[in-house]
């Protein structure tokens, strides 16, 4: 388990404090994680697979209206979560610049990897995509974890988890010569930079398309678990000639769960 950031606070409604996060805790029952600081036990940072931060008091406090803060999108200049658990492996990263209102503000980072879980080793993720490293903060992603929610495939590094890749199946545009056929668009989160997320279309594209399928499946008692394979093909230049282009090939790529 690795955690490592900094939260500080300035001004109501909690004071001034700081946090050096370096523990991260998956939360029991809820998709969630609470990232510490040993020496001030007292404050909780909160991220949840909803894209939620909250700032709170640890245990029963946590549900406490003045012992909670959860940060308002439309107060930060900068609020980027990411946040993924599969078998209760947990891994992410989140940066915010908040105004609290008043004087308050509360800005902080920090990344984690390994959070709890069963360390599985079932994915196989292989190539690498170059990202726009003004946008995104890092020129390159080359990611070894995949889950796949309705006709997303949503791709992350648990070794360096500030990117987020999320490739959505949309109607085919074949008919349009110069886009390639392209069936898919594409979104990028990011903690590396302050920076929202980006968002890429098949306009901006020579092509860029999501094949997949169903590759295995796994029943316990009453429940079925999909796995995924694919392939994910991009070729896009955007906005100042960066270039967000690459192929990632994927299977054991965990999915929907039935109930039988």
């Amino acid at each position: 388990m690795q955690a490592a950031g900094n939260v500080q606070a300035n001004g109501d409604p909690f004071g001034s404090f700081t946090l050096r996060v370096s523990r991260c805790t998956p939360v029991v029952g809820v998709p969630a994680v609470d990232l510490t600081d040993p020496a001030r036990p007292e404050r909780v940072l909160r991220l949840t697979t909803t894209g939620e931060v909250r700032i709170a008091g640890p245990g029963a406090e946590a549900t406490r209206a003045d012992r909670e803060l959860v940060l308002d999108p439309g107060r930060c200049s900068t609020l980027n979560s990411i946040l993924q658990i599969i078998d209760g492996e947990a891994s992410g990263s989140v940066r915010f610049d908040c105004n609290l209102g008043g004087e308050g503000r509360v800005r902080g980072m920090a990344q984690f990897d390994y959070c709890g879980g069963n360390y599985s080793e079932h994915f196989r993720v292989a190539g690498r995509v170059a990202m726009p490293a003004r946008t995104v903060g890092v020129s390159a992603f080359a990611p070894n974890r995949c889950t796949v929610d309705g006709g997303t495939v949503s791709f992350w590094d648990v070794t360096d988890p500030r990117v987020l890749l999320e490739v959505t199946r949309v109607p085919s545009d074949a008919t349009i010569i110069k886009h390639g056929g392209s069936n898919a668009r594409a979104r990028v989160v990011s903690t590396a930079v302050d920076r929202a997320p980006l968002s890429i279309s098949a306009e901006q594209c020579r092509t860029i398309t999501l094949a997949s399928g169903i590759g295995a499946s796994l029943r316990v008692n009453s429940a079925r678990q999909f796995f995924y394979e694919g392939t994910v093909q991009i070729d896009c230049s955007l906005s100042g000639g960066e270039e967000f282009a690459g192929v990632l090939e994927f299977a054991q790529c965990p999915g929907a769960v039935d109930f039988i």
